[in-house]
């Protein structure tokens, strides 16, 4: 049993792990490929692989006098403290993972991966509004810990992938007129 204080911590870590791997499939594939969506065995997999191998790294950490959950995309991550095994976290948070897909289903967490523009946008999807694990909690103070690599990943999603894509072709667009008004 997931203990309810913990609950938008697991959610947070999850959903981290599922944006790391989706996007880690997309960008596997070539430039031309990246817009288009995965195949459904493709991100059936990625997902599923989530839920059995992705959550381990995620455990009890000790900070200021309080136990927090520690582990990638989480706010206790970057903060010090003593941090236990992974005892029965990582059960938890397989457990969990394997509920969020049960009641979404993987076409829709897919669906809501495609849509959201960042790693941030999507937390929010589905912790704040979809299972509300995180309703209760500052989204602005949880944050931070999502992006700590977002700017690598900046452009990593569909939506801000075509984003970026229309930025560039405005670019090169006006670069062009440039040219032709100098040639001129």
């Amino acid at each position: 049993m997931l203990p309810k204080q913990y609950r938008c911590d697991v959610c947070q870590g999850t959903v981290y792990q599922m944006h790391v791997k989706l996007n880690k499939v997309e960008q596997r594939r070539g430039p031309s490929l990246r817009d288009k969506a995965l195949k459904e065995f493709e991100y059936l997999e990625a997902i599923e692989d989530v839920c059995v191998n992705s959550l381990s790294g995620y455990a009890i950490k000790g900070v200021d006098g309080k136990s927090m959950i520690s582990g990638p995309g989480l706010p206790a991550d970057s903060k010090g403290g003593i941090m236990g095994g992974g005892g029965k976290w990582p059960n938890r948070f397989r457990m969990f993972c394997q509920e969020l897909v049960g009641e979404m289903g993987e076409d829709e967490l897919y669906e809501t991966y495609r849509t959201s523009s960042t790693r941030s946008k999507f937390f929010e999807a589905i912790c704040f509004e979809t299972t509300k694990d995180c309703a209760n909690e500052s989204l602005s103070e949880r944050l931070p810990s999502l992006n700590t690599d977002e700017e690598k990943d900046a452009g990593s999603s569909p939506a801000s992938q075509s984003e970026s894509k229309k930025k560039k072709k405005k670019k090169r667009k006006k670069r062009g007129n440039k040219k032709k008004k100098s040639e001129l």
